[in-house]
């Protein structure tokens, strides 16, 4: 069986945090929140507490003006052990 593994990469060094957070509002399943990291102009980046919710659509990625955040899609084969 395969299993899709989203994860969600923000820069701080790049992200801009509070001063923008165009991630968050155009994000279609609201996924992205405030964090307690600061990016490098003070402000908090985003994160996911539940990436597994994103759809890929990328528009976090798509409208960020700093190319501060980005979605990377894996798919992995589940082993499966069956013992006899």
């Amino acid at each position: 069986m395969k299993m899709k593994k989203i994860r969600i990469i923000v820069e701080p060094e790049l992200c801009k945090g509070q001063l923008c957070h165009i991630c968050i509002q155009v994000c279609p399943v609201k996924i992205l929140k405030p964090s307690t990291i600061p990016s490098r102009m003070g402000g908090m980046i985003p994160y996911s507490p539940t990436p597994e919710k994103c759809i890929v659509c990328r528009k976090c990625e798509y409208m960020c003006p700093d190319f501060a955040i980005s979605i990377e899609e894996t798919v992995e084969e589940e082993n499966l052990v069956i013992e006899r």
